[in-house]
């Protein structure tokens, strides 16, 4: 994967994706719920990988009274309503930007929880992500994200042959229980509609989701195609659908 090609993305979609990312947002609240069953309020330093518009961090900084909290992303820029959030929050929490690519980043360690928004698909190890975010925790620190699974945006993988590799909730788990007790992984199917195709691809660009493949291009006669066969298969009482297969993962260092 083109890390460049997902940061250029991200970055053109700032503008809108705080407004349109309503399954993003979603799921950051419901990590924020889940967090309240497994961290403890008062946290000394807390990291968050993937921060986007702050969704997540919104989150974490009204349900949690945390000391320090490390914001990390790979788009250098920092969106308005973010900045507005911090200015916001509680004057005894510090805010350490660490902006670069998580996978090559060694972080602050000690960490009481680290915790990640609709970010880890982008990740080309997978596993590597569980074995550093493991030595980053402090003992008992929780790591708590989501990611997607295999029958993310299925509609528009199977009409394009384009998209991620969504490893399996049975991978996840064994690479969890590498590093991890108490191990819990659930899945959500979330399904949203659109009046065209070209309002879902629309949604899709405006929120990053696109930055999958770089060599594939739209053509006048690809878009009709892909326009035809979704209104066949996916058309339901005047809308087309779009499926989301969302994976929760949380689990305590040993």
């Amino acid at each position: 994967m083109r890390k460049e090609l997902i940061k250029r993305r991200f970055t053109k979609s700032l503008s809108t994706y705080h407004q349109k990312a309503m399954v993003q947002r979603r799921i950051a609240k419901r990590l924020g719920e889940m967090a309240l069953d497994y961290l403890p309020v008062k946290m000394d330093k807390v990291l968050e990988i993937g921060y986007g518009t702050g969704f997540l961090t919104e989150e974490i900084l009204t349900r949690f009274d945390v000391n320090q909290i490390y914001l990390n992303d790979l788009v250098e820029h920092i969106p308005v309503n973010l900045k507005q959030l911090l200015a916001k929050k509680d004057d005894a929490t510090s805010v350490e930007f660490l902006i670069g690519d998580a996978e090559k980043m060694v972080f602050p360690c000690e960490m009481d929880g680290i915790m990640s928004s609709s970010t880890v698909q982008w990740l080309e190890d997978k596993t590597a992500f569980v074995r550093n975010t493991h030595a980053t925790l402090k003992h008992g620190g929780m790591l708590i994200f989501n990611t997607f699974g295999p029958n993310n945006l299925a509609e528009v993988r199977e009409l394009t042959g384009q998209g991620l590799h969504y490893p399996s909730v049975s991978e996840w788990k064994e690479w969890m229980e590498m590093y991890f007790t108490d191990v819990k992984i659930t899945n959500e199917t979330i399904v949203t509609t659109f009046d065209s195709p070209r309002d879902l691809l629309r949604h899709l660009r405006s929120t990053g989701v696109t930055a999958t493949t770089p060599e594939f291009r739209w053509t006048k006669s690809t878009f009709m195609d892909f326009q035809e066969k979704y209104y066949e298969r996916y058309l339901e009482k005047g809308k087309v659908s779009l499926t989301w297969d969302v994976i929760y993962v949380k689990g305590r260092k040993i």
